[in-house]
């Protein structure tokens, strides 16, 4: 995929990189203040067209669920950070998603 990516759509990957700032910076925020997330959860920042959400395991099922319920699409594994468990989700801006996309995400996320 990012092979092709280089090959057919260069100048598209800026929009990717700009729509995963935007998700990154927008996940941040929301779980910050968000009653559930917030000490539960860290937000990477984005370096490329990948966002990296690192949630407690034993929320993290919960948030999965609930993004797949309203066909948000990210995939997840469990990982040991020090003495615990957590989740990692990532989230992938690409060629199909736009914008409204990732600010849908966002919203889905801020309802959870």
């Amino acid at each position: 995929a990012g092979i092709h990516a280089l090959q057919n759509n260069v100048q598209r990957l800026a929009d990717d990189h700009a729509h995963a700032v935007l998700l990154a910076e927008g996940l941040a925020g929301i779980a910050a203040s968000h009653p559930r997330l917030a000490g539960n959860t860290v937000v990477h920042a984005a370096q490329t067209n990948i966002v990296f959400m690192d949630v407690a395991a034993d929320l993290a099922t919960e948030v999965v669920q609930h993004l797949a319920t309203n066909n948000v699409r990210v995939t997840s594994g469990t990982q040991r950070v020090k003495e615990r468990a957590i989740k990692r989700i990532r989230w992938v801006t690409h060629l199909d998603v736009h914008r409204a996309d990732v600010e849908r995400a966002l919203q889905v996320i801020a309802d959870f």
